[in-house]
This record gives structure tokens, C-alpha cells and sequence, in this order.
């Protein structure tokens, strides 16, 4: 990237790859969410390339130009060890139906919305942690009543809300993380009431398929 080029003023769709790149980063684990704040307000405040190039530059290669690749729909999931990571990017993921929890889930939107559906899920841990990074996006997480979820998300400019909160709970969700002019919706499933729990819930399944939408 020559130096002319650094000093162009960058633009909107610049700025929002750059924030895609530092988002990915913070969901592999490369930046805490300390870091992902800080460098988040340095991109929405940066005037040039050179400005956003000095935010990335030791998370994506050097050679790459993030104003020649315009930001996409992205949507990844991987998972190991009892611990699944999703990012959806300028898109969208959903999970729902018949499908195991893992101990620890990961959940990045940026620009984009997760949809988890625990309704039917099958839990591999009575406690469940789900760290959100919502950033311009939105994460909707659906919980029977024989699920209690606790909420600690750190709100800027955007909002946490738990409808889900009540009673004892056969399982425990705790979902932390922060929403950047983004929000969380937690409720409980629409038409489907407050019954418990009733007999053992089934086998766990095969390993989810997710989908982006």
C-alpha cells in the first residue's frame, strides 16, 4: 500500500471492514473485550486508510488491502472441547430445534443477528455460558422455563433485555459480553407458556448443522 494511498480519506464501507476485522479477531480469542472496545472507537473514528491500517496491522496480513475487499456476509461456526464459536458478519445465523448446547458459545454480530433457540435444545452442562459481542447487531436468545439464563452484558450506546430470569431453572445460562449500538433480547418462547420441564429430555444429538441466513 504506498503512502499516497494511506493518506486517502476513508469511507464508510472502509470502516466497516476494518470493524469486521477487529470484531473476527475478538472471537478467536486474539483480542480481549477491553481491546475490542478501544479499537472499535479508534474505526469509527479513523479519517484515512493509514488510520485503519494502524488498527489491523497486526491482525490480518500485511499485504492486504481491506479497501480493495469490500465487507461481505460472513458467517462462521467452530466448535471443540466443549467450547462453539459463531460470527455472523453482515449476515445472519440461527439455531434452533433439536440441537446440543455446549458448556461455552461464543456469539459475534456485527451488523448481523444470531438467533439461538433453546427450546428443545439438549444442554451438555447444567451451566452454559454464552459470551456475546453484538456491534451494530442484534443476538436473540430463546429460553424454556426449565431454563434460567443470568444476564451481565455490558451495554454502550444499546441495550440488554431478560425476560428469562425467573424461577430456579433445571439448567443455567449466564450470557456476558458487551452490545456496541447493538442489542440482546432474552425471552421466553412465544405461545409455548411456563411448563416445566416433563421426563428426561432425549438423547444428545449428532453435532449441529448451523445455517446462515
Amino acid at each position: 500500500m504506498s503512502d499516497d494511498h494511506l493518506d486517502m480519506r476513508a469511507t464508510d464501507a472502509d470502516r466497516d471492514a476494518a470493524g469486521a476485522v477487529v470484531a473476527a479477531a475478538a472471537s478467536d480469542g486474539r483480542l480481549t473485550l477491553e481491546e475490542l472496545h478501544e479499537r472499535l472507537e479508534r474505526v469509527f473514528a479513523a479519517r484515512t486508510h493509514g488510520d485503519l491500517a494502524a488498527i489491523t496491522r497486526d491482525l490480518v496480513a500485511p499485504a492486504r488491502d481491506l479497501s480493495a475487499h469490500p465487507a461481505r456476509a460472513y458467517q462462521q461456526v467452530s466448535g471443540v472441547g466443549g467450547r462453539s464459536t459463531a460470527v455472523a458478519i453482515f449476515g445472519g445465523i440461527e439455531r434452533k430445534g433439536s440441537w446440543s448446547v455446549p458448556g461455552h458459545l461464543q456469539l459475534v454480530a456485527v451488523m448481523g443477528g444470531a438467533e439461538i433457540d433453546l427450546t428443545d435444545a439438549v444442554f451438555e452442562q447444567p451451566r452454559t455460558t454464552i459470551n456475546v459481542v453484538a456491534i451494530m447487531g442484534g443476538v436473540e436468545i430463546t429460553a424454556p422455563a426449565h431454563v434460567r439464563v443470568q444476564s451481565d452484558v455490558m451495554a454502550i450506546l444499546g441495550g440488554c433485555s431478560n425476560r428469562a430470569d425467573d424461577g430456579a431453572g433445571q439448567y443455567v445460562v449466564h450470557v456476558t459480553g458487551i452490545a456496541i449500538m447493538g442489542g440482546v433480547d432474552i425471552r421466553r418462547p412465544k405461545g409455548r407458556g411456563q411448563d416445566p420441564l416433563s421426563g428426561p429430555q432425549p438423547p444428545a444429538p449428532l453435532p449441529p448443522t448451523w445455517s446462515g441466513t
